[in-house]
C-alpha cells in the first residue's frame, strides 16, 4: 500500500496536541461532563489521557501510512466522541448503543469484504494481508469517528443555539390550553413522584413528569404563557434556572438524574413561581395606579429583576432576595401539596414520601435503655435491629441525621451502625464524630485524624488534627504533621496547605481567611472550578485576620495590635488604627442592601469612637 502520509510522526503528534487542546477548550464550554463518580479534575485528566493515547495509537498503529490532516480529525473525533458516549450514556441511552452498533456492523462488513478477497500465493501474501488489515482498521476508525460525530452533533447544536440538551416529549401547555391540567387529572403521572417509581425512570421519562408538573403549575398560577421544561449541564451549583425570554425551566442534568423526586419537584415549582413573578411585574409596569397594596411584592420583584444578583457573584445577597425567598417558600408548599394528594389517593402516610425527600426527617428509629444498662436500637416497626451496647448515640444518627449512627463497644471505643443495624465498622475509634454531609472525622487510639464515608471507607490520609467537613460538605480543615494547616476537598485531596492557621470555613458564602507565613490571607473556595482554593489577596501589613462574616468583611490586625476591616474584594475599608472594632447591624433602617446595614464602631486609644459604614 502506498504511503499517503503528509506528516512525519512528530508533526502528526504535534498536530493532535495542538488541535486537541483547542478542541478541549470548546468541548469544555459546550459538552464537558464528569464521568460517573469521578471528580471534575479526574474526568478532565481522563480525557487528556485519552487524547494522548489516541494520538500515539494513531501515529504508530492505525495511521502509520496515513499521517495527514484527515486522520488527525478522525483521531480527535473518535476520542471526544467516546468520552461523550461514556459521559452521557445513561441519559442518551439506546441512541448511543444503536449508533455504535451500526458502526461496528459496518466495520465488520467492510472487514469481511476486504479480507475475504482472494490472494495469490507467493512471497507478498503476508504483506498484502497486513496492508488490507491496516485499511480495515482505518475504515473502522473512520466509521466509528463518524458515529461519534453523529452523537455529538445534536448536543453541540443545542448548546450553541441555547436549547436544552434534553427535552421532554410531553407538550407544554399554558392556563388557556391547559384545561384539565390538574393533579387529579394527571394522577398517573404524579404518582411517578413516589421514590421507588422515580428511581426507575430514565431521564426523558423524568422530564415528561416535570413537564406535566409545569403544566399543572401554569394552570394553578394562572400563567398566560406556557412553561417549557428541559435538562442541561448548568454551571456551578445551580440546580435549575428560568429564562423568561423563552419561558423555559432548565434543570441541571446531574440533579435530574440523581436527586430524589421531591428535590427535583421543588426545583421545578421554584422556577415556575419565577414565571409568575415576571407576570406580576408586567401587570405592575402597565398599571396606572402603582401604589395599590396588591403591587407591593411586584414592585420589589421589578427592582430585583432589574438588578438581579447571581449566586456566583454574591451568594448571601442572592439567597436573601425577595424573589428567591418567596420562590423557595412557594416551592416548599407546592411539594407538600403534591405529596399530600398522593398520600390521600393511595391511603398512605405522607411522611413516607417526605422522609425520602429530606434525609433529615425522622425515619422512625428509636433507642431504648434497659435496666441492666444496655442500649438497643429499634426500627420503625419496633423490632430490635442492634444491641445490646453500652451506648448508642442518638444525635446525628440514621433516624434523623446524615448517615450511620455511632455506638460504643464493650472496649469503650466507638464504631458505626448501618441503617439495617449491622456494624458498619467495629468499635475502633477513640474519637468519632457524627456524620455530616456524608462524612465523619475519626481517630484510632494510636493514629492520626482521618475521614471516612458512609460506607466506612477511609477517604483521606492521617493528619495531626482536623475539623469536621464544612462549606456544605465540600471542604475540611486539617493540621499536617509539621504543624501547618491545610484544606482537603470532598475526596480527601489536599487543595490548600502551609497555613499557620485557618479560620472556620463558611457554609453558604465562598470567602475564607487564613494566616500564612505570618501574613493575613483572604481566599475563595471554588468547589466546582479548576482551582479549588484561590487566593484573593495576601497582606504584608497584617499578621492576623478573623473569619469572613456574611461573605462581606473580615477584621484584620497589625503586629502592634491595631485593628481594621477589609471587604470581600480584599480592599481595606477601615484602616488598621483602632484598639478594637465591633460590627453593628442596623437592619431597622432604610438601608437598600445588606452592605448598607452594617456599621463598625471603632474605638481609639483615647477612648473616643468612630462609626464607619461599609460603603
Amino acid at each position: 500500500m502506498r504511503d499517503k502520509s503528509t506528516m512525519n510522526a512528530a508533526e502528526f503528534i504535534a498536530a493532535c496536541v495542538f488541535y486537541g487542546l483547542v478542541g478541549m477548550i470548546w468541548y469544555r464550554i459546550l459538552l464537558f461532563r464528569c464521568l460517573g463518580t469521578l471528580t471534575y479534575a479526574q474526568s478532565r485528566l481522563t480525557l487528556l489521557l485519552m487524547l494522548a493515547v489516541s494520538a500515539l495509537t494513531g501515529c504508530f498503529l492505525l495511521f502509520r501510512r496515513r499521517r495527514n490532516s484527515r486522520t488527525v480529525t478522525v483521531t480527535l473525533l473518535l476520542t471526544f466522541g467516546l468520552y461523550t458516549a461514556a459521559a452521557y450514556i445513561e441519559v442518551l441511552g439506546k441512541a448511543v448503543w444503536v449508533i455504535m452498533g451500526v458502526c461496528v456492523l459496518l466495520a465488520a462488513g467492510c472487514t469481511v469484504l476486504v479480507m475475504t478477497r482472494p490472494v495469490r500465493d507467493g512471497e507478498e501474501r503476508r504483506e498484502i494481508l497486513c496492508r488490507r488489515l491496516e485499511r480495515c482498521l482505518f475504515a473502522a476508525a473512520s466509521l466509528m469517528a463518524a458515529g461519534m460525530a453523529a452523537i455529538m452533533a445534536p448536543l453541540i447544536l443545542r448548546s450553541v443555539f441555547g436549547i436544552d440538551v434534553f427535552t421532554p416529549t410531553a407538550a407544554a401547555l399554558n392556563a388557556d390550553r391547559g384545561q384539565g391540567q390538574t393533579i387529579e387529572d394527571n394522577m398517573d403521572i404524579v404518582l411517578l413522584l413516589q421514590p421507588d417509581e422515580w428511581e426507575g425512570l430514565e431521564v426523558r421519562e423524568k422530564l415528561n413528569v416535570m413537564q406535566t408538573i409545569a403544566n399543572i403549575e401554569a394552570r394553578y398560577l394562572g400563567l398566560s404563557n406556557e412553561l417549557n421544561v428541559g435538562a442541561d449541564e448548568l454551571e456551578g451549583i445551580t440546580l435549575a434556572q428560568y429564562n423568561d425570554a423563552t419561558y423555559t425551566i432548565s434543570i441541571d442534568l446531574e440533579h435530574l438524574e440523581n436527586s430524589p423526586a421531591g428535590e427535583v419537584l421543588d426545583s421545578c415549582c421554584h422556577e415556575a413561581y419565577h414565571s409568575y413573578q415576571h407576570r406580576l411585574v408586567e401587570d405592575y409596569s402597565a398599571a396606572d395606579t402603582k401604589d395599590l397594596f396588591q403591587y407591593q411584592d411586584a414592585a420589589v420583584y421589578a427592582q430585583e429583576f432589574g438588578q438581579y444578583i447571581d449566586g456566583d457573584d454574591d451568594p448571601m445577597a442572592y439567597y436573601t432576595q425577595k424573589c428567591e425567598t418567596d420562590a423557595r417558600e412557594y416551592a416548599e408548599t407546592a411539594v407538600l401539596r403534591y405529596y399530600t394528594r398522593i398520600s390521600e389517593y393511595l391511603g398512605t402516610d405522607i411522611s413516607d414520601y417526605l422522609s425520602a425527600w429530606d434525609d433529615g426527617e425522622d425515619r422512625g428509629y428509636t433507642v431504648t435503655y434497659e435496666e441492666d444498662g444496655q442500649v438497643y436500637l429499634h426500627d420503625s416497626s419496633g423490632s430490635v435491629i442492634a444491641g445490646p451496647y453500652p451506648m448508642i448515640y442518638e444525635e446525628g444518627m440514621i433516624c434523623g441525621g446524615d448517615g450511620p449512627c455511632r455506638y460504643m463497644g464493650e472496649n469503650g471505643l466507638t464504631g458505626y451502625l448501618s441503617e439495617d443495624g449491622s456494624e458498619l465498622t467495629p468499635p475502633i475509634y477513640a474519637e468519632a464524630s457524627s456524620f455530616r454531609d456524608r462524612r465523619a472525622r475519626v481517630r484510632e487510639e494510636n493514629g492520626g485524624v482521618y475521614y471516612i464515608n458512609t460506607s466506612g471507607e477511609r477517604i483521606s490520609e492521617d493528619y495531626a488534627d482536623g475539623s469536621e467537613y464544612e462549606h456544605q460538605g465540600n471542604y475540611a480543615r486539617v493540621q499536617c504533621e509539621d504543624g501547618t494547616w491545610g484544606i482537603i476537598d470532598s475526596q480527601g485531596q489536599l487543595v490548600f496547605q502551609g497555613a499557620d492557621s485557618i479560620e472556620p470555613l463558611p457554609e453558604v458564602t465562598t470567602l475564607g481567611s487564613a494566616v500564612v507565613d505570618g501574613r493575613a490571607v483572604l481566599f475563595e473556595l471554588n468547589a466546582f472550578w479548576d482551582e479549588p482554593v484561590s487566593v484573593i489577596r495576601e497582606y504584608d501589613e497584617f499578621c492576623d485576620i478573623s473569619e469572613v462574616y456574611s461573605g462581606a468583611y473580615a477584621f484584620v490586625a497589625t503586629e502592634d495590635g491595631r485593628w481594621g476591616v477589609v471587604d470581600c474584594q480584599g480592599d481595606v475599608i477601615v484602616p488598621a488604627e483602632y484598639v478594637s472594632i465591633e460590627d453593628e447591624d442596623i437592619s431597622d433602617s432604610d438601608a437598600d442592601s445588606y452592605m448598607d446595614q452594617i456599621v463598625f464602631i471603632c474605638r481609639k486609644a483615647d477612648g473616643t469612637c468612630d462609626v464607619v459604614g461599609m460603603e
